[in-house]
């Protein structure tokens, strides 16, 4: 087996084609895996932390004050979803990792990104199933 698949109970909702094509991703490269992300919502340049009572950046940035610089302005980021994550058997038990150090991008449509951490997102899941068109995997069916 040349590569594990991951696939996180808690992000259900993933395109027919996902997980074949994250694989493809893999093994068509060099990277040690391929992990899903999608878009984030927010930007980090634009995130704080608090310390002593008083806000600090998140980030340590190349950018004078990103904090106050149009957010277009500002480079894409991205947010780790748990839709795939495919490892080459060697990062594992050769690195000892589950991602190993060069991590090859799947990216997904935001629409996708829905997690089920807590009664409030279910609840949400269930709207989107009940009231988007979004094409999904289903149990006991085949992308063939």
């Amino acid at each position: 087996c040349d590569a594990v698949v991951q696939l996180r109970p808690t992000s259900p909702f993933r395109p027919p084609a996902c997980v074949d094509e994250a694989v493809e991703v893999l093994l068509s490269g060099n990277a040690d895996s391929v992990r899903g992300i999608t878009p984030s919502g927010q930007n980090p340049y634009k995130m704080w932390r608090i310390e002593d009572g008083m806000m600090q950046p998140l980030l340590d940035s190349e950018f004078a004050e990103p904090y106050n610089m149009p957010r277009q302005e500002l480079p894409d980021t991205f947010w780790q979803t748990g839709h795939v994550e495919v490892i080459r058997t060697a990062t594992i038990l050769e690195m000892g990792s589950m991602t190993g150090h060069r991590i090859a991008p799947y990216v997904l449509d935001p629409a996708y990104a829905i997690d089920l951490d807590n009664e409030l997102q279910w609840k949400f899941a269930e709207y989107v199933l009940d009231h988007w068109k979004l094409e999904i995997v289903k149990p006991n069916s085949s992308t063939k």
